[in-house]
């Protein structure tokens, strides 16, 4: 209140006043105009006007007689003649400069001529004519934007089709270059190998631990290619020279035994490497004990050769033993230890023992996600279809 004591032209008050003002000047005007309407004709025949004026402005007024309120009737019927004058005037008007439905209706509820009726309903068929004809050319036009749409939508799908064909080739090739060199490079090393086999058996001789290893070192080359009856060969030569030199238990004997056990297995015959998987296992169980990483890996060889057979009891119980070594040794952040469980789950599963498969599955889940290994990764995804397929059951 201070502050708008202190401005007395406050812009808000101001322009709250002018409303005001506006809108009293507006409604006086409009009285007026109501009031000149009515009593215009009485005015001219010098009759009185204060009771019509009276109820024109106060239409509920029971003080009014009734001879001031027939005329106030009356004039009121002059006051609708006047306006329908003015309307009709206004038709007229519209209709010099209107649209044409607007001199169709204008023309039929102003005049009521048949005759103007039938022009407006010929023009309204006019319009209704073309209305139709460019609804027509729309449609046929959205149609023809349709099949062109659908032309594109397949040709950019032939276009990336053809792109995904040629980079689906492209990468095929590549990897068949890929796999190409990778046997040429095996292939060299068998030479290699071979050449130095030769060298060595001349200038050590026949029975002698450089030639023996060297014969070693072929197999290996040879498992790499695939190459399993060479492979198992040269693994025999090393056997009996190791055998030959410094007995059949030693850990070099171990050593060929457990490469002859995983060449059979390869080769799928579990029958002719347990023998020599189960001497391996018990000489280096004698040698370096049951927790060392060479015993265990070959207490894995002898689990597989379980599993090869067929016996997935015998084999669980073998992988049990492998996981928790593994796990002792490894602890549960090494790939060693989640293969083993994935192993083991899938075992568990050819069993129908769906809990303990679910166990291991999550604890192979567990250490991969432990190591930082990415959701794409292929031991992930055959990790995820090995669990799902045990959704399934």
């Amino acid at each position: 209140q201070d502050e708008r004591d202190q401005h007395p032209h406050n812009t808000h008050d101001t322009n709250d006043t002018q409303h005001r003002d506006i809108r009293g000047h507006r409604d006086n005007h409009r009285l007026q105009q109501r009031h000149q309407i009515i009593t215009t004709p009485y005015r001219n025949e010098g009759r009185s006007l204060d009771g019509i004026r009276r109820i024109a402005l106060f239409p509920s007024d029971k003080t009014a007689s009734g001879d001031d309120r027939t005329s106030y009737s009356q004039a009121t019927d002059i006051t609708r003649t006047t306006r329908t004058a003015r309307s009709t005037a206004a038709i007229a008007s519209a209709s010099a400069i209107g649209s044409i439905s607007e001199r169709i209706t204008m023309k039929t509820y102003a005049l009521g001529d048949p005759a103007h009726v039938n022009v407006g309903e010929q023009q309204r068929r006019h319009l209704r004519a073309q209305a139709s004809t460019h609804a027509t050319v729309y449609e046929e036009q959205a149609g023809l934007l349709k099949v062109a749409s659908k032309q594109s939508r397949n040709n950019n799908m032939h276009d990336q089709y053809a792109h995904q064909h040629h980079l689906q080739h492209h990468l095929q090739q590549l990897h068949q270059q890929q796999e190409h060199e990778q046997r040429r490079q095996r292939e060299l090393q068998q030479t290699f190998h071979a050449e130095i086999l030769a060298s060595r058996t001349v200038t050590y001789g026949v029975i002698h631990r450089q030639t023996a290893k060297a014969a070693f070192d072929q197999g290996c080359a040879y498992l790499r290619n695939e190459a399993f009856e060479e492979a198992h060969r040269s693994f025999y030569s090393a056997y009996r020279i190791w055998s030959t030199m410094e007995g059949r238990t030693t850990l070099s004997a171990a050593k060929a035994l457990d490469a002859m056990a995983e060449t059979n297995l390869r080769a799928d015959r579990p029958d002719k490497a347990e023998k020599q998987i189960e001497t391996a296992v018990s000489i280096r169980v004698r040698e370096l004990g049951p927790w060392h990483v060479d015993t265990v890996e070959s207490f894995n060889k002898y689990a597989g050769v379980a599993l090869r057979q067929g016996n997935h009891a015998l084999a669980a119980r073998r992988y049990e033993q492998v996981l928790a070594v593994r796990m002792a040794i490894f602890t549960q952040c090494h790939p060693s230890v989640a293969v083993t469980a994935q192993t083991l789950a899938n075992v568990y599963k050819e069993q129908d023992e769906i809990h303990k498969s679910q166990t291991f599955f999550n604890l192979a889940a567990d250490v991969y996600t432990k190591m930082g290994m990415p959701s794409q990764h292929p031991t992930i995804l055959g990790l995820i279809k090995d669990r799902d397929r045990l959704q399934e059951i």
